[in-house]
């Protein structure tokens, strides 16, 4: 992402402690989420979405929906096989540990999936999903698998 300007809004440039970047096909920032540790509560930690909403920086994701997943730029060029898991800091993890997969994830958690415009994926062949180790996991990957199987038995 060439614009950096977000680095200056909230103070993200200093405060983050994970910044992960969404982008569209042509690699632009779309939003971003940022985490950081409040000074008040070490142990505690707050993630946010920001937008750039009519070329301005604001505290909020700015979409109802139809959102790209992570690092759609690099996804949609990509001939690895590829590993969709929940969060981007399993992302970043799993990049580490999977170097042979393409890594990616949906914004805004389990409960977010159907938001998601997973048309990305297709005609991709290899794909699998990894959800956390509990119920909202599992949920959302039946949920997103049996859609994405319903669309592919209808076209």
């Amino acid at each position: 992402l060439e614009d950096k300007s977000y680095e200056q809004f909230n103070a993200i440039g200093l405060r983050n402690k994970g910044l992960w970047i969404y982008t569209n096909e042509k690699a632009q920032g779309m939003f971003l989420k940022w985490k950081f540790i409040p000074k008040d509560n070490p142990e505690g930690k707050s993630v946010y979405s920001v937008s750039k909403i009519n070329g301005e920086w604001c505290n909020k994701l700015g979409w109802k929906g139809n959102y790209p997943l992570y690092k759609l730029h690099e996804l949609i060029k990509t001939t690895k096989p590829i590993l969709i898991v929940e969060g981007e800091k399993t992302v970043d993890f799993a990049s580490k540990l999977f170097p042979k997969y393409f890594v990616t994830t949906w914004p805004s958690g389990a409960s977010s999936w159907h938001k998601t415009n997973w048309s990305s994926l297709k005609g991709k062949e290899d794909v699998t999903f990894w959800p956390d180790n509990d119920d909202a996991g599992f949920r959302a990957v039946n949920s997103i698998t049996r859609e994405l199987s319903d669309k592919h038995d209808a076209s």
